[in-house]
């Protein structure tokens, strides 16, 4: 399904870039799909269900699969009480907060859902009221001078490259995204890259003895089931991890494909209200993989503050600089190239309004050589709309709100500074 979903994204950019080319559309894309359809996703997920089955509200499942995680930690911790060095007992409790990176990473991916249900009901009002329209480029001197051939335009361009995208790419998306095999496969994948990892560094040892540091709790006989529940645990973490970076990559390319398209406008309506909820999408899913990195940094400050073992430091430290270096770059991947598919949208929304408002204007000139007070009139309408319409802005975030994701950004980077000077 990924394989036929990728292929089928590749045709849909190539069709694209062919359409702007000017080329006729039965010749780019001779297969359409006509008549009434919509996209179709779940109201709920299925942890969602799963959970309901059991009579758990989706917060309560998550806070329970917290606990459950948390309650060998709190077993081991009265156990090592007064036992254990302080340098080992900080970094231990600390491990709570760290570990609360489950239960937010499932909240993030529950909110991202919601989204995606949103943005299909959107889609589908859309397609409903023929809101998907053909971009300029594709608007000759005979659909200008005649409504019908316009409306005969745009019902090809939808029919021929909309609703192809729509039902063959983007509800291949809607279905990858959740999907419970997918999700679960990419979680053991996770998973069994960590382990992997571990054989690398405990066994064949060619990794440095600070990229993964077990702390010693100093009690002999706990030592042995204490590294295999910290193995576990990090394997879960790891789990987790997989399953959120399948849902993040699948979601990012629904929000590039849902982003890009022109929409049908009258002059008095914002462009912004139209690219609303893909919009919503895109920052949920970049604040997600922001909150997820800028986790551990935190954390980390707290080592720094209080007394931790070296050895347990420097392979944090190691560990977070290689997250951060990863990261960052794909946080704002994440977020810059869907905006600037919107930015492209609503630039060719406008402009497409632009042109049939102009036309209107110079028919007016041309049929009516001399002007009655009913065509002065029509034509400081028709100036004013053009006014209204190359006033709307394109971009739908300004500078404060720039400024916000741009220190959202950095704030992980912030405090790993800080907490590697301390």
């Amino acid at each position: 399904m990924l394989r036929e979903a990728l292929a089928q994204r590749s045709r849909n950019a190539k069709a694209a870039r062919e359409i702007k080319e000017g080329k006729d559309l039965k010749k780019i894309l001779p297969d359409s799909i006509e008549g009434d359809r919509e996209l179709q996703l779940d109201s709920r997920w299925w942890l969602e269900k799963f959970l309901d089955k059991h009579n758990l509200s989706f917060v309560q499942g998550v806070i329970l699969i917290y606990a459950l995680t948390e309650v060998p930690r709190l077993s081991f911790l009265l156990l090592m009480l007064g036992r254990t060095p302080e340098s080992f007992v900080t970094p231990f409790i600390s491990a709570f907060l760290g570990d609360m990176f489950i239960p937010f990473s499932l909240l993030f991916v529950h909110s991202i859902y919601k989204s995606l249900v949103k943005l299909k009901k959107h889609t589908n009002e859309t397609l409903r009221r023929d809101g998907f329209v053909a971009p300029s480029v594709r608007i000759t001197e005979n659909e200008l001078a005649s409504p019908d051939s316009l409306i005969e335009l745009d019902k090809e361009y939808r029919d021929r490259y909309i609703k192809p995208v729509i039902f063959r790419t983007f509800q291949k998306g809607l279905d990858l995204s959740f999907n419970k095999n997918y999700m679960l496969g990419s979680g053991i994948s996770g998973a069994s890259l960590f382990f992997l990892l571990m054989f690398f560094r405990f066994v064949l040892k060619v990794l440095p003895e600070t990229f993964y540091v077990i702390g010693e709790p100093g009690i002999p006989e706990i030592i042995v089931p204490y590294t295999v529940w910290s193995f576990s645990l990090m394997a879960f973490n790891w789990f987790i991890i997989g399953m959120v970076t399948w849902t993040l990559f699948v979601t990012f390319l629904i929000s590039i494909q849902a982003s890009g398209n022109t929409i049908r406008m009258r002059p008095f309506e914002s462009i912004k209200e139209y690219f609303a909820p893909p919009t919503t999408l895109i920052l949920k899913t970049s604040f997600t993989l922001t909150f997820l990195t800028a986790w551990l940094s935190p954390l980390f400050l707290i080592w720094s503050v209080l007394p931790a073992d070296p050895m347990l430091r420097q392979g944090a430290l190691v560990r977070v600089e290689s997250i951060l270096v990863i990261m960052i770059p794909v946080i704002i991947l994440s977020f810059l190239m869907p905006m600037l598919k919107i930015h492209n949208g609503m630039t060719e929304s406008r402009k497409r309004v632009l042109v049939l408002k102009k036309y209107q204007l110079d028919d007016l000139k041309r049929k009516h050589k001399s002007y009655t007070d009913r065509h002065f009139k029509i034509q400081a309408h028709l100036i004013q709309d053009y006014k209204d319409i190359q006033s709307k802005p394109v971009w739908l975030l300004n500078l404060p709100q720039m400024l916000e994701l741009t220190g959202a950004v950095l704030l992980p980077i912030a405090t790993f500074l800080i907490s590697a000077i301390i």
